[in-house]
């Protein structure tokens, strides 16, 4: 039936609504005519005219559901707490991005499977807008592009596999000129090769494109959908980039936050004349601090670098080589400084006690030991330290035997000792 654009079931029965309170009306009216003539008063008239009224309650209410989109009956039990809130189709199935995820066997086999993985690994080169859009002539984002080809072969020939230069071509050797996707770009899954060679197979001899089925409907094997779970979906794709997204900004939150707290202790630290120039950010945009004392030399001992305790968690690089600063004072203070990376004690009146506190720095990666008087049983305190990678001893109380020693604990570990 022809309802001038008003099509659907609803629509239906609020017109059958309409043509149904019309014809009883019409009978109420007859009955209460046959009445008055007869001088009778008899239940006719009162059950059409009450049947009448639900037929038009009954038309009313679906008319009014489909003008203005909602029950508003219900809406207001909702708003007065005596209904619950009900869960649309389209809501929250998907953590935040509130679509459904399709089961593997449910999902459409050009659109929600091929498309995914040619966007992936594709796109980037063969999509229209991009920088490097249709290298070798070929665009594979539409049907019609794929059927086109590019300038060495036709890139999808529907129904045939091995004729098919964008099956033909993720089989080449890496190294060969027409391998794709290109070597230094995210190569194919071998599950997401056998779901375009599945999917190549199944097409139909022709130009035209095939209507959009699901694996279901297509009768895919099992291997065929246990290669579709594991494809990464839309909706996932999107979670995953709004959770990056999320941390990102959580991120550079955090770090602006600590930056503000590290411009409080490091502008109170820069009154005092000993770190005016010698503390500074380790870059522009970073929470990371280094202290050298190169200037200082002599002039800073235990009293002034004490003095670092307030930023102690954000310094990662501390030079002191040439301090008068004691044994002691490094036990008690370099714990503090968690972070550091790189720490230079060379040319310092200190012995293997000192390094129970380098010890104590599980981030370190470079060492400066040069002209102190560690030894080799004090070089074996830092074995804990699996990220060290440097340490220069020339003109210390260490020897070659006590470095191989620990480089059994720590393989990677470099040691430089100079010319003695």
């Amino acid at each position: 039936m022809d309802l001038n654009g008003y099509q659907g079931e609803a629509w239906e029965n609020h017109m059958w609504g309409g043509v149904i309170f019309a014809g009883v009306l019409g009978l109420a009216y007859l009955a209460k005519l046959w009445g008055a003539r007869n001088d009778t008063h008899g239940p006719v008239y009162g059950i059409l005219l009450i049947a009448s009224m639900g037929a038009m309650g009954y038309g009313a209410h679906i008319g009014g559901e489909k003008i203005h989109g909602t029950d508003p009956v219900n809406d207001l039990l909702v708003e007065l707490k005596l209904l619950p809130e009900e869960e649309s189709e389209d809501e929250v199935k998907d953590g935040d991005q509130g679509k459904v995820i399709k089961a593997p066997e449910d999902r459409l086999a050009y659109a929600d499977v091929v498309v995914p993985i040619l966007e992936a690994k594709c796109l980037a080169c063969h999509g229209e807008g991009k920088d490097q859009k249709k290298k070798g002539g070929l665009l594979m984002d539409s049907w019609e592009g794929l059927l086109d080809g590019g300038e060495e072969a036709a890139a999808l020939v529907p129904g045939d596999v091995k004729e098919s230069f964008m099956i033909e071509v993720l089989h080449l050797p890496e190294d060969d000129d027409y391998h794709m996707p290109p070597p230094k770009k995210d190569q194919m899954e071998a599950h997401e090769i056998e779901l375009l060679e599945w999917w190549v197979g199944i097409l139909p001899d022709g130009e035209k494109q095939p209507e959009d089925k699901t694996l279901k409907e297509l009768n895919a094997p099992q291997n065929i959908i246990d290669a579709a779970a594991k494809l990464v979906t839309p909706e996932e794709l999107a979670a995953a980039k709004a959770a990056e997204e999320a941390a990102k900004k959580q991120a550079e939150d955090e770090a602006t936050a600590k930056r503000e707290a590290i411009e409080g202790a490091l502008n109170a630290l820069k009154q005092d004349e000993l770190f005016k120039t010698s503390l500074m950010y380790v870059s522009q945009d970073s929470t990371n601090l280094e202290f050298t004392a190169v200037s200082l030399r002599k002039s800073l001992n235990d009293e002034g670098f004490k003095k670092l305790a307030p930023i102690a968690d954000s310094l990662t690089t501390v030079k002191i080589g040439s301090t008068s600063i004691s044994e002691g004072a490094l036990l008690s203070e370099l714990p503090k400084m968690k972070n550091l990376i790189r720490l230079d004690l060379s040319d310092m009146e200190i012995g293997s006690g000192s390094l129970e506190a380098v010890a104590q720095l599980p981030n370190l990666e470079w060492l400066n030991l040069h002209n102190t008087e560690v030894t080799d049983e004090g070089l074996l305190k830092l074995k804990t330290l699996s990220k060290l990678e440097k340490v220069y001893l020339w003109n210390s109380k260490a020897t070659p035997e006590g470095a191989e020693a620990l480089k059994k604990e720590i393989p990677e570990l470099e040691f430089f000792f100079g010319s003695n």
